[in-house]
């Protein structure tokens, strides 16, 4: 059997991108065989990038995907599920009802994954009817997060499967990073180094702990470049995954403040749980899902204060140690490769069956 993926490809290396990446590369259990349609090349456009919209672009480009699916749809009649992935904006949802409608035309069963917080997004009663037209095609909604979960639950009536992201069998550090004695000396954050991730927070937080070095890996963008910071404040830029599991190794927490409203799951994150790092994290997506209260600390979002005095809390070995053991086995049980891709072939079979 197989599924016909809608999603982003990298580049640009976005979140969505980067999890089809990941999906292409390692493929399915049980039989399952992925066709795909590229949302990034169609028409051109780099919706990162180019995040204007010229409605005449937009048009074909969305025309684009549809004649796509239809083509595979017609061709290969080996395709049971039509799964897609949006970020839940309005123009999103609007394509995707109409990809819907497709799927139904040629009596497939058709997947919403919501690669959001979808309360986040779809945060008005405008965008809400929106939301309730689309799920009215939709066999199944996945998403990435209890909020998105109970969310989902509330304003659609299709089968709701909450599935998290998945860290490969590569990122699992078999020997934790992190120091075990002593006080925290490095603290790295790895995403876009930008406020809406939480950075400028990070940036504050510095200038008052100078006996600690903060990594930042990652794009910096303009607004942090502008901003004042310490010397023991170290940007990277972007860097490869190799340089980035080397990286985490090397520190002793992992930070993530994000109060982004695209974010859905982070796959920084679980790469630093899988590195055995102590995390603090805001309560947003789904941060607090993973790390519980045994992973680490939530702190309120752009709280300088709380950031300090939950690094502080951290200087205590043992509890590193605990929560370091804790992250590892969280990830091994719940986010490994083969539990999560196991879910989604899972989820299609039962919707196929039923």
């Amino acid at each position: 059997m197989k599924v016909l993926l809608i999603s982003h490809y990298p580049p640009p290396a976005g979140g969505i991108a980067s999890w089809t990446k990941r999906l292409l590369d390692v493929g399915l259990p049980n039989d399952w065989e992925i066709d795909h349609i590229n949302l990034n090349t169609i028409n051109g456009r780099d919706p990162f990038q180019n995040t204007k919209r010229c409605i005449k672009d937009e048009y074909i480009r969305t025309k684009t995907v549809w004649q796509k699916e239809i083509r595979f749809l017609k061709d290969d009649r080996e395709i049971e599920i039509v799964h897609t992935c949006i970020p839940c904006t309005v123009f999103g949802m609007i394509r995707e009802t109409i990809t819907g409608m497709i799927a139904k035309c040629y009596k497939k069963k058709f997947i919403l994954h919501c690669r959001c917080t979808i309360p986040n997004v779809v945060n008005s009663a405008f965008k809400r009817i929106f939301f309730r037209l689309l799920s009215r095609h939709c066999d199944g909604i996945m998403v990435l997060n209890s909020k998105s979960f109970d969310f989902a639950k509330k304003y659609s009536k299709a089968k709701v499967k909450l599935i998290p992201n998945f860290v490969t069998n590569e990122e699992i550090v078999e020997h934790p990073c992190g120091t075990t004695d002593g006080d925290i000396k490095n603290i790295i954050y790895v995403g876009g180094v930008t406020a809406e991730k939480g950075c400028d927070t990070i940036l504050e937080a510095a200038k008052r702990m100078p006996e600690i070095v903060f990594h930042l890996v990652g794009s910096v963008s303009a607004e942090i470049e502008a901003l004042e910071h310490s010397d023991n404040i170290v940007f990277y830029g972007n860097r490869n995954k190799d340089d980035i599991k080397e990286l985490l190794c090397g520190a002793d927490a992992f930070l993530f403040l994000s109060r982004y409203w695209g974010e859905g799951f982070s796959n920084a994150l679980a790469e630093a749980m899988a590195a055995g790092l102590p995390c603090i994290v805001t309560d947003w997506a789904a941060n607090a899902d993973m790390i519980e209260d045994k992973g680490g600390y939530i702190v309120p979002q752009s709280d300088v204060q709380a950031l300090i005095e939950a690094i502080n809390q951290l200087n205590d070995p043992k509890k590193r140690k605990e929560m370091s053991e804790w992250n590892v086995i969280k990830i091994k049980s719940e986010y490994l490769q083969d539990i999560v891709l196991r879910q989604y072939t899972d989820f299609y079979d039962e919707l196929v069956k039923s």
